[in-house]
């Protein structure tokens, strides 16, 4: 790896033990349509080891429970990429400050995700001879150290790098190859980049705000995270993560995040659709998309009817009625799109 990412990384990992240490961390998830922040708790140390390069002493069981909760709607967040400033750090401000009288503490230490930043996937290859015939940290980091890193430009920002499979002589698929016998390593590993102007506006968004950051993600990278089973990670699964601004895509093989891709379409546009059908207030179109909305229809839809409000008459009482199945009508058009970008974004992949 280049110099530059590896001091990056090394200094945000640094702060993420250093919370770990403390025992609290706050997770701050940037998205279009609202802004999330929670505030975990770890256990306490049961025995202590020591973290190799940063000497910092690390809980054996780093189990965690929430302790702070809080949500506000977003503004200034266009396409999960953050348009106006003030708007943004005053929503980060809110969600903060509302998490930490929920936890009763302070925090000064937070990981950042959002979808936005036009994500792309490379695949990388390295390899090193074995020192002592028996794989260390060393000899791993020498393998990664060696990953020829491709020319992803100028104007873009690595945000993840993570080794995918390990290869020891003629043993594949190793997940942690250290303390075995061999004499040449091999890894493949999936590298992220995101444009550098969006990284640079969350980071400053975060500093605004008096906050230290010790990590940035990929959102639906954390989403297939959370919601796949360990089953589900290891044989391989596309986990599709339906935002308000945008749609992502996660594909993992063996626990390992191997690609992921966003389409500039979602909830959003959904609601926005049903706001110009029926010439009604996009709050209350978000409300009816969210109480009667669906994508199939059944025999009795059309006698389903929804009361709305009606922008054309000149009395607040008078309303007018929709059915459902004019309601799934506006819906499914959009949703079908959204899945078929999706899927034009699987085929590129090479996982399809």
């Amino acid at each position: 790896m280049s110099e530059k990412l590896y001091a990056m990384q090394l200094k945000l990992r640094r702060r993420r033990l250093s919370a770990i240490k403390k025992g609290f961390i706050g997770l701050i998830d940037v998205g279009s349509s609202k802004i999330v922040c929670l505030i975990l708790k770890f256990t306490p140390e049961i025995g202590n080891q020591k973290s190799a390069d940063d000497k910092v002493d690390l809980p054996s069981n780093v189990a965690f429970r929430i302790i702070g909760t809080a949500t506000t709607r977003s503004r200034g967040v266009v396409f999960g990429e953050i348009d106006s400033m003030d708007e943004v750090e005053r929503g980060i401000r809110t969600v903060v400050q509302a998490s930490q009288k929920m936890a009763g503490l302070l925090i000064e230490d937070v990981l950042v995700s959002f979808s936005g930043g036009d994500p792309r996937s490379y695949g990388i290859y390295a390899e090193t001879k074995i020192v002592n015939r028996e794989v260390s940290e060393f000899d791993i980091g020498n393998a990664l150290t060696n990953c020829h890193i491709p020319d992803y430009g100028s104007e873009r920002e690595i945000v993840h790098a993570l080794p995918v499979n390990f290869t020891l002589d003629d043993r594949t698929g190793l997940v942690d190859p250290r303390g075995l016998v061999g004499s040449e390593l091999k890894v493949d590993m999936h590298m992220m980049t995101l444009e550098r102007s969006v990284v640079r506006n969350v980071v400053h968004a975060i500093k605004k705000c008096s906050l230290g950051l010790s990590g940035i993600s990929f959102a639906p990278y954390l989403s297939g995270l959370s919601s796949l089973t360990e089953d589900e990670l290891e044989i391989g699964t596309g986990c599709i993560d339906m935002g308000g601004g945008t749609s992502g895509l996660a594909i993992f093989f063996r626990k390992q995040l191997i690609f992921g891709a966003t389409v500039r379409l979602g909830g959003v546009h959904i609601t926005s659709d049903i706001m110009k059908a029926f010439e009604i207030p996009f709050d209350m179109a978000e409300r009816i998309k969210t109480l009667h909305g669906g994508l199939f229809s059944t025999g009795r839809d059309d006698r389903d009817l929804i009361e709305i409000s009606d922008l054309n008459s000149d009395t607040e009482k008078e309303r007018k009625k929709i059915s459902r199945s004019e309601l799934i009508g506006v819906i499914r058009p959009r949703v079908e799109e959204i899945f078929e970008e999706l899927r034009l974004q699987l085929d590129e992949s090479g996982f399809d």
